[in-house]
């Protein structure tokens, strides 16, 4: 029986990673970067499509990064990356903009050839400014109390422009998105911080 379109693609992409020689965090960091989505679960054929190239492109330079960088700081960095997109902090998501900004903060050239103690600056860099847009960093650190200060961030930019009124924001997100009330998943948190940056970058600007 032939595969379906989806189920074909995941195959081709899992197959690319493993000639490429990217481990789980370094698949998930080509698919946010390409897509702003971390998890093929609710990717398109198209979405599906642009990792699937980006994979066998990256798979040819992987060999030359540094010794002593890490995968699990670059998927981090892409991940503030893309939260500061959503907070309309960025005007650009994507590879080039992001090194251009690594180049001024370090002068390394590009994000892959980071090591460990460039990477954590940079991350703390773009935290800090992540901070000063609003977002509240969980103390100590925890994943899913990060992205949901994501969420609150960018509801008070809407807030602010009157983009929303009358709702709580799980409020709003539990009715336009058919969220449970409580306990979202790391992917629906996600798609929260999508669904209310898209609607942040389409409005006029009040910052």
């Amino acid at each position: 029986m032939t595969a379906d379109p989806m189920t074909a693609r995941r195959r081709a992409i899992f197959a690319a990673a493993r000639d490429a020689g990217l481990d789980e965090d370094d698949r998930r960091a080509v698919q946010l970067r390409v897509t702003g989505k971390p998890s093929l679960t609710g990717m398109t054929v198209a979405d599906m499509d642009k990792v699937l190239v980006a994979i066998r492109g990256d798979g040819a330079g992987r060999s030359h990064r540094p010794v002593g960088s890490t995968r699990a700081h670059v998927g981090k960095i892409w991940a503030l990356w893309w939260s500061l997109y959503w907070l309309r902090a960025v005007d650009r998501p994507e590879e080039a903009a992001l090194n251009a900004w690594v180049k001024r903060q370090t002068g390394v050239d590009a994000l892959r050839f980071l090591d460990h103690k460039s990477a954590v600056a940079v991350i703390e860099a773009l935290k800090a400014w992540a901070a000063r847009e609003g977002v509240a960093w969980s103390v100590p650190p925890c994943a899913q109390a990060d992205r949901r200060a994501v969420v609150d961030a960018i509801w008070a930019k809407l807030l602010v422009g009157n983009r929303v009124s009358g709702h709580t924001a799980d409020a709003f997100l539990c009715e336009r998105l058919h969220l449970p009330p409580k306990r979202w998943t790391d992917r629906q948190t996600d798609e929260a911080i999508r669904f209310l940056g898209r609607m942040l970058r389409e409005g006029p600007c009040h910052d």
